[in-house]
């Protein structure tokens, strides 16, 4: 089975929403730690941006204080869903999150960004 009710579901999304999203702005993410595991994957990433043409945006992990791992770049996010399945890296436990709006085209009034990630192997 695909589900079995004694065992926890580890699959994780994390969530930004941004009101009137702006160029260069960085937005700090949770801290990403599931007990007993080694790494975690990103599975994929789904963001849609309202009233604008587009946002691109970049996802990043690392230390609390210096978020600079790149996992997805250059996602240009419009009015419609935008996603993507391709990753630079895998996430450390301890790791930070951050979203970074690298450019915006027109009057965004808000950008919302969902990242899916599963554990990847026990201890």
């Amino acid at each position: 089975t695909l589900y079995n009710v004694n065992t926890p579901v580890l699959h994780r999304v994390i969530t930004w929403v941004v009101a009137n999203p702006t160029s260069g702005t960085t937005i700090l993410g949770p801290k990403i730690n599931l007990y007993g595991y080694l790494n975690y994957q990103p599975i994929n990433v789904y963001a849609y941006v309202k009233l604008a043409t587009n946002c691109v945006i970049n996802i990043y992990c690392g230390a609390v204080g210096s978020t600079n791992t790149l996992l997805t770049s250059g996602l240009t996010v419009t009015t419609s869903e935008s996603s993507t399945t391709n990753f630079e890296y895998g996430i450390h436990p301890d790791d930070w999150l951050a979203l970074r709006i690298i450019s915006v085209s027109g009057s965004p009034q808000q950008l919302t960004v969902s990242l899916s990630i599963y554990p990847g192997y026990n201890t």
